[in-house]
């Protein structure tokens, strides 16, 4: 936690953001779209690394069969409650995946905007 919580301050540091940040630039994003961006997917990538190890409490637990829908209410909960083994199962590597492919869609998507210039942060 301590790594992803500091600002680099060394050249090696900053050479990942100052590339991250080329690529979103040359996709379209002007240049607060292109740091939102990057904020986005670090939390993105911080969040996932979080609930991995447990961190977080999610309905992603870091070992299997930690959630269970013992006690729990099907007539308040009927979603926890059959999709109660879905939810104390989690392939992280399949999660993280699935998300980053939402993100990058949707990141595409947003930059595919700029020609129409309906949207905030694209140039």
């Amino acid at each position: 936690m301590l790594v992803v919580s500091r600002q680099s301050r060394s050249a090696a540091g900053r050479l990942p953001v100052e590339r991250a940040l080329a690529t979103l630039r040359e996709a379209g994003f002007d240049g607060a779209g292109a740091v939102r961006v990057l904020r986005m997917l670090i939390a993105y990538i911080v969040g996932s690394l979080l609930r991995e190890v447990g961190v977080t409490p999610t309905f992603a637990p870091a070992q299997t069969g930690t959630i269970r829908a013992d006690g729990v209410d099907p007539a308040l909960f009927p979603e926890v409650t059959s999709l109660a083994g879905l939810l104390g199962e989690c392939d992280h590597e399949a999660e993280f995946g699935f998300g980053l492919d939402l993100l990058i869609r949707a990141v595409e998507e947003r930059a595919g905007r700029r020609e129409s210039g309906a949207e905030e942060g694209i140039r």
